[in-house]
């Protein structure tokens, strides 16, 4: 949200995160690439860091990983919107996200610690020797290991299909593609592709953008 300037920028929730490498498409490209991608955090979530980052530039490509379970809500998707709050009042995107979890956050965010109290526990954990166990990222991208070993099935994505459309949005759709689920071996669960998969994805889209610039 602060300083990233990369020319590609991907969003999204943890497929986002574990799906796109942005070494292949900076290879294929020849254009920066940062993973915006967050588990667990959705649509609004996305919607407000975006607003955020094109307040300071214009990005050439913006991939915003989505399916169709984003469209629904839940009490737990407005909860993880905490996130946001050390942001308040950084522009009117974030602090209409933030409202959005109940009918009384903006008292609440009259609190100058208010906004840090659901970060406290991880604060703490980053001061302690548990935190050198976490896998780090590679701008952004975080690659998982593992193999699923039950053949992925597709989903109809219709409905992100047609709010793109009209939108005016280029909209790609992988979610039936018989090279990913035919291969049990590119899953480290039913959700989300291993460091393989997401390798092998990443060169697929990032060829489809090359040919999209020529």
């Amino acid at each position: 949200m602060d300083s990233t300037r990369a020319d590609i920028l991907i969003f999204g929730s943890s497929r986002a995160n574990h799906h796109y490498d942005p070494r292949v498409f900076e290879n294929s490209l020849r254009m920066s690439c940062y993973n915006n991608g967050r588990d667990g955090n959705f649509l609004l979530y996305n919607y407000a860091v975006f607003k955020t980052v094109i307040e300071r530039y214009t990005p050439q490509i913006v991939i915003f990983d989505v399916d169709r379970n984003e469209l629904s809500s839940t009490a737990d998707d407005y909860e993880r919107l905490s996130s946001l709050l050390p942001y308040k009042n950084r522009n009117s995107a974030v602090d209409q996200t933030i409202a959005l979890r109940g009918p009384y956050e903006k008292v609440k965010c009259l609190s100058n610690i208010y906004p840090y109290n659901s970060l406290l526990l991880t604060i703490a954990i980053g001061n302690t020797e548990m935190n050198k166990e976490r896998k780090p990222d590679i701008k952004g991208y975080v690659p998982i290991s593992g193999t699923w070993n039950i053949t992925s099935a597709g989903i109809d994505s219709n409905p992100i299909r047609q709010i793109a459309n009209a939108n005016k949005v280029e909209y790609l759709d992988y979610s039936s593609d018989t090279t990913y689920l035919n291969n049990h071996n590119y899953f480290s669960d039913p959700a989300h592709l291993n460091e393989n998969g997401a390798r092998l994805f990443s060169g697929t889209l990032a060829a489809y953008l090359q040919k999209s610039e020529e």
